[in-house]
């Protein structure tokens, strides 16, 4: 089947037709041409061809934008996370297809069983925090009340603590492996690597077993219930699509003012370098949901992407190695304040 499927409205044809013979130029296969086989329902066809894409390319304009097959291929692709949205016009992107972090959780439950790949538990521990910043920044946009909206705040907190011992294994085993790899073997003495894999594999399977253990409680099955109710109605007030767009240079802004803050402090007490990380993540989550309708988002959460990760080091510094460098960076560390990312409130 095909690397690539094209998902777009009827009145789009020319356009998707155009971007295929684009794509196919430059050696990819390419789905994008709805005729079906006789024999063949259109939905079993393309089912097929969505399960079956590497990537899925959805144009997005004044007609999809209205498009219920449209929609429903986006989100299956977000659901993967392999969805590649274009804008072909001044059409607005509808706001559910911003709710990718629902739909990574959404998948992450079906995925969360025995034995799960670090990278499934890497991803859904990282949209729950990307939801939980979400329902922050854009508090006025949830249509909510500030009990229910702590609730599930609340309970997403609570399922990626379920997952910080199994990502916790993962990230020392994948840590010590890199120290080791790089010594010297006549400084590996005695079968290190296989004492560090048996016990950080006991580890997991522990961590694993109290996820297994909640998996069947109450509150594990409300906040699964919830984020899937949520990938089809999203819990957003009727203008959140025209409000996201009047208020998105404010919210950004004021993420920007808390993290300049953090950092200002961790900049004089780098003990506080894992506040100032925070502050900046959120900051950077914020960022990425208002990519599509805010000028300069695009940059500045690629910013703050960078300085996250500074600030890890720093973390590290002081907390791990004790030293006035990082570990394998000769490079001092200079007031993380002055490179924080700029947006100006309009």
């Amino acid at each position: 089947m095909a690397d690539i499927f094209i998902s777009y409205a009827r009145a789009d044809r020319p356009r998707a037709e155009t971007l295929a013979a684009a794509l196919h130029q430059t050696g990819w296969s390419v789905w994008w041409d709805r005729e079906i086989p006789p024999g063949r329902s259109f939905d079993e066809v393309i089912e097929e061809a969505l399960s079956q894409a590497s990537c899925v390319v959805v144009i997005w304009s004044e007609a999809s934008v209205r498009s219920e097959w449209v929609k429903t291929e986006a989100a299956e692709a977000a659901a993967r996370r392999i969805l590649v949205p274009i804008l072909a016009d001044s059409a607005r992107i509808p706001l559910e297809f911003r709710r990718t972090q629902a739909a990574v959780i959404d998948a992450g439950f079906r995925d969360l069983g025995d034995d799960p790949s670090p990278e499934v538990v890497h991803d859904v521990r990282v949209a729950t925090r990307r939801l939980r910043t979400a329902l922050r920044s854009f508090s006025s946009l949830v249509d909510l009340d500030a009990e229910a909206r702590t609730e599930v705040e609340e309970d997403l907190r609570w399922l990626a603590g379920l997952l910080s011992g199994v990502r916790d294994a993962d990230i020392l085993r994948q840590n010590l492996d890199q120290e080791l790899a790089a010594l010297p073997d006549e400084l590996v003495m005695g079968p290190v690597r296989e004492e560090i894999a048996t016990t950080l594999s006991d580890e997991r399977r522990a961590a694993l077993a109290d996820l297994a253990a909640e998996q069947d409680s109450p509150r594990y099955r409300q906040i699964r219930e919830t984020v899937s109710h949520w990938l089809i109605t999203p819990p957003l007030t009727d203008d959140a699509g025209q409000q996201i767009e009047d208020q998105g240079r404010e919210i950004l802004a004021r993420r920007r003012r808390q993290a300049r803050r953090r950092l200002a402090t961790a900049s004089v007490d780098p003990t506080q370098a894992h506040e100032a990380r925070r502050a900046v993540k959120r900051l950077r989550y914020t960022a990425d949901v208002l990519v599509p309708v805010t000028p300069g988002a695009r940059k500045l959460a690629k910013r703050a992407k960078r300085l996250q990760r500074r600030l890890v080091h720093l973390f590290l510094r002081y907390t791990v190695h004790g030293s006035g460098h990082v570990r394998g960076d000769p490079r001092p560390m200079r007031d993380p304040a002055a490179r924080a990312p700029r947006v100006a409130a309009q």
